[in-house]
C-alpha cells in the first residue's frame, strides 16, 4: 500500500517561473546545499523521459531510479515516477496561481517502501525525515523566487 504525503507552500511569484524551477528540482541553484537527497541526472537534458538515480545520503540510505513522466507547462503539473529500488510510486507537483500574485505549490509523494528493513526504517524515522527534507526544499524555492522579485 503506498504512503501518500502532501505538502504545500505559498509563494509570491510568477506561476510559470515557479514551475520552471520545480522542473529543474535538484539541478536548480536554490537546491539546499545540505540536502540529504543526492540526485543524478542520467540523461543530460531535463524533459519528459529524463532519468535520475536517487539516494538518501545516510548509512544504508534508500536508493531508486526515477523518470520525468509528465511535464505539463500549460497546467503547471509535473510527475516523476519511481522504480527499480527501495521506492516504487511517484511524486508530483502542481502550481496554482491566485488573484493576489501568489501561487500555491502542492507536492505529493505517493510511494511504497520496499523490503522489511526499509519499511521498518520508514516507520521509525524515514517518513519524518522525508517530510522535513521536502519542507526545507520548498522553503528554499520560496526564498529563491521571492528574493528575485
Amino acid at each position: 500500500m503506498p504512503e501518500i504525503i502532501t505538502q504545500k507552500i505559498q509563494i509570491n511569484g510568477v506561476p510559470i517561473e515557479i514551475f520552471k524551477e520545480l522542473v529543474t528540482w535538484s539541478e536548480a541553484p536554490w537546491w539546499p546545499e545540505k540536502c540529504p537527497m543526492k540526485i543524478t541526472n542520467t540523461t543530460g537534458s531535463i524533459d519528459v523521459g529524463t532519468g535520475y538515480n536517487l539516494i538518501v545520503d545516510m548509512p544504508m540510505g534508500p536508493k531508486w531510479k526515477a523518470t520525468n513522466r509528465i511535464i505539463d507547462r500549460k497546467n503547471l503539473y509535473l510527475r516523476r515516477d519511481f522504480f527499480e529500488g527501495d521506492l516504487e510510486g511517484f511524486e508530483e507537483a502542481t502550481v496554482t496561481p491566485d488573484e493576489n500574485g501568489y501561487s500555491d505549490i502542492v507536492y505529493t509523494f505517493a510511494a511504497e517502501v520496499k523490503g522489511m528493513l526499509g519499511r521498518f526504517f520508514w516507520k521509525q524515522a524515514g517518513k519524518k525525515l522525508h517530510e522535513k527534507n521536502i519542507e526545507e526544499i520548498l522553503r528554499s524555492l520560496k526564498k529563491y523566487i521571492e528574493r528575485k522579485k
